[in-house]
């Protein structure tokens, strides 16, 4: 593992806070705009998918033209952005990721050789660019470290919770860097179209067939009472007529 200097990375990512705060800001606000009213229907996946889609966008806009700054998007490889201190005369450079983190402040990722190596702050084998002090003594090693500009959620997944920058030191743990969660802009707040969920069809009583059934006996069974309640009063006038008659 690389060493490198806490204290620069620090002032490295001060030098860019309201910038890469922005990223978030922006891209919570495209997803208010785009998906507001069918944001329930994704899983968290899929969310989490559309969030880096436009993280990614929002970084390049933001960060376009912005001295010491550039990126690399590749198949396979996934979005970079890279912020060399040089120019404000900061002696460090770094390579983000922009991902979600969970309590720990730790991604979520496929165990994969170079997510590996990402997260132990080592570089896949290739000739090292370096050069001598000016004293032919020690050696600086052109390396960036691995960061991770991350955010967490709220239990409802309705707006972020923090907006943090890390460095990884394993697969499970990270350092904090800083938090922009400050400077953030918190809100931009999906909300869920509950309106459009609760407008279901009028409840209609279905009954059941033993029930009909029931009601449908009850039913004949009043009717013959009926019947024979008139029955017998007819036979009672009769024979009260018959009577007279005699």
């Amino acid at each position: 593992m690389t060493i490198y200097n806490p204290e620069n990375l620090n002032k490295l990512i001060q030098h860019h806070q309201e910038k890469l705060a922005s990223v978030f800001s922006e891209a919570g606000s495209e997803i208010d705009k785009f998906y507001t009213k069918t944001w329930h229907l994704y899983n968290a996946s899929e969310k989490a998918m559309l969030r880096n889609c436009h993280l990614r966008n929002c970084a390049k806009r933001i960060f376009d033209g912005v001295d010491g700054a550039s990126w690399k998007d590749r198949k396979g490889i996934g979005f970079k952005l890279y912020l060399d201190g040089i120019s404000a005369g900061i002696e460090c450079l770094a390579e983000l990721k922009l991902k979600k983190v969970n309590k720990n402040l730790v991604s979520s990722n496929i165990p994969t050789r170079a997510v590996k190596l990402f997260n132990t702050q080592q570089s896949a084998p290739k000739p090292l660019e370096v050069q001598n002090d000016l004293f032919g003594g020690a050696k600086i090693v052109s390396e960036p470290a691995h960061l991770i500009a991350g955010y967490t959620r709220n239990p409802l997944d309705t707006a972020y919770e923090r907006l943090v920058v890390t460095f990884p030191t394993g697969m499970r743990s990270a350092e904090l860097i800083l938090e922009l969660s400050s400077t953030a802009n918190f809100s931009q707040v999906v909300q869920i179209p509950l309106a459009e969920i609760n407008e279901t069809a009028p409840r209609v009583r279905v009954r059941r067939k033993t029930q009909i059934g029931a009601e449908e006996k009850t039913e004949n069974q009043s009717r013959i009472v009926k019947q024979s309640d008139e029955k017998e009063i007819k036979d009672n006038v009769i024979a009260i007529r018959n009577k007279s008659v005699r």
